[in-house]
């Protein structure tokens, strides 16, 4: 497969998505923004996503109402308040399209919006981060621990055990973990409660800190598992301004949400070999660019300067532009 065909297979389904958005507009009557992190492997959110927001997807001046449709598996908090702050700053008021999964941190994106509009199956995840940490020596190699399931195992012991035997169930935690890392969990569990209430506090303006802080710790910490969804009306009983999308508001975000999907495998198919790499997408009805990570199997000339298709910041590529 040559470049030029690679370049061409892409753009098709460049302007495809490009179509689709462009209908949803005009159908909806306000601007439209695709923020699609592929799942197949799942591709966290990047602090350079906002870089290439900012200098490349978004107006200069501040418009009336902008909806995002939202797709992602999560990612570092500090990079979905960046995305969130910056979308906030483009739009008075910003609403989130959910078609499928907007989980852990690309869930939190979604809080900062004036209202949550999901799919039949659109969902929330919890808000549930994950630590790397050093061991405290004894051969333990550094892993990676959640949150949550940390707090959880402590519940375990003192629910199922009692005063008997506590001290001995804790005891391997407490030397698998360097101490330093527990002040990084610790500081990693108040980082994600502080962003969530800041960006919740977008969403409900008239609710107080201690209200904010209720529906964040409901999101943190009263999950049975990380893949636990919260669905509409799971969101609107803890309090959230979110309800199920009207038939046109389906269709739209179910289209997206295909054709987003198929570009990213195309992707995945010219550029990460057996599916290795990790895809994102950024549409607006005038520009689609698409990031890749992972292994190459064709000549990165198709990621450089040629014919208008630049490279954007943070391994962005631009395949259409001007639609």
């Amino acid at each position: 497969m040559t470049a030029t065909t690679v370049v061409g297979d892409l753009k098709r389904e460049a302007k495809q998505l490009s179509a689709v958005l462009q209908l949803a507009e005009r159908r909806l009557g306000h601007p439209l923004l695709v923020y699609y992190s592929h799942s197949f492997p799942p591709r966290p959110l990047d602090v350079n996503d906002a870089l290439a927001l900012d200098r490349y997807f978004l107006t200069s001046r501040k418009i009336e109402k902008l909806g995002v449709i939202v797709i992602g598996e999560g990612g570092p908090i500090h990079a979905a308040r960046r995305i969130a702050i910056l979308l906030k700053k483009f739009s008075k008021r910003l609403f989130f399209y959910v078609p499928y999964r907007a989980r852990s941190a690309t869930g939190l994106i979604c809080l900062s919006g004036t209202e949550l509009i999901l799919d039949n199956i659109g969902e929330i995840g919890p808000i549930d981060g994950l630590c790397s940490i050093n061991s405290g020596g004894n051969g333990v190699e550094p892993f990676r621990i959640g949150v949550e399931d940390l707090r959880a195992y402590k519940q375990a012991v003192r629910e199922w055990f009692g005063s008997m035997g506590r001290e001995k169930l804790l005891r391997p935690i407490v030397d698998a973990i360097h101490p330093a890392s527990i002040g990084a969990i610790f500081r990693a569990d108040k980082y994600a409660e502080e962003i969530g209430c800041e960006l919740i506090k977008e969403h409900l303006p008239q609710a107080n800190g201690t209200e904010c802080k209720r529906i964040v710790r409901i999101l943190m910490r009263r999950s049975p598992e990380h893949q636990h969804p919260f669905f509409v009306d799971d969101l609107t009983g803890i309090g959230l301004n979110a309800r199920l999308g009207n038939t046109i508001e389906k269709s739209m975000m179910r289209d997206i949400y295909t054709k987003s999907f198929e570009l990213a495998t195309k992707t995945q198919r010219v550029a990460g070999g057996h599916g290795a790499s990790l895809v994102g997408i950024i549409c607006t009805k005038n520009f689609v660019g698409v990031s890749r990570q992972g292994e190459t199997i064709v000549s990165d000339e198709l990621w450089q300067e040629q014919k208008g298709e630049g490279v954007l910041p943070g391994r962005w590529k631009k395949i259409l532009a001007n639609a």
